[in-house]
C-alpha cells in the first residue's frame, strides 16, 4: 500500500499494478480452494457459489490491471503529444494498450 503514494515514475507505477494483478491471482487460487473445501466438507449452501464468485471476480480484475498496467509507462505526455494539456498530472486522453497475454507472462 505504502509503494502506491510513493512511486512516480512511470515503470514503477506499471510495476505496482501487475504486482496488485499477480497479488489477486494468488488470492482467487486460495480462494478456490476454500471453495473445493466447502463441497467437499458441504458446508451451507451458497458458501461454495460465494467463494467460486469471488474466485472469478479476483480473476477478472487481474486481468483488467494486466490490460491497463503498460498504459502507465506509455502514456502520452504534453511533450509529446500536439494538443494535449496535462491536468493535474493526468489525462483523459490516456490510450490504453493490450499486452501479450497474461498466460504468456507467468511462463
Amino acid at each position: 500500500m505504502q509503494a502506491t503514494h510513493t512511486v512516480t515514475a512511470p515503470q514503477q507505477q506499471t510495476a505496482v499494478l501487475q504486482q496488485v494483478a499477480e497479488q489477486l491471482r494468488n488470492a482467487a487460487e486460495i480462494l478456490q480452494r476454500y471453495q473445493y473445501q466447502a463441497q467437499w466438507d458441504r458446508f451451507p449452501d451458497g458458501v461454495a457459489e460465494q467463494l467460486a464468485a469471488a474466485h472469478d471476480q479476483a480473476h477478472q480484475i487481474a486481468e483488467a490491471l494486466d490490460r491497463v498496467a503498460p498504459a502507465f509507462s506509455n502514456r502520452p505526455t504534453k511533450d509529446t503529444v500536439p494538443g494535449l494539456r496535462a491536468t493535474h498530472g493526468r489525462s483523459s486522453a490516456t490510450p490504453v494498450t493490450s499486452p501479450a497475454s497474461s498466460a504468456a507472462r507467468r511462463r
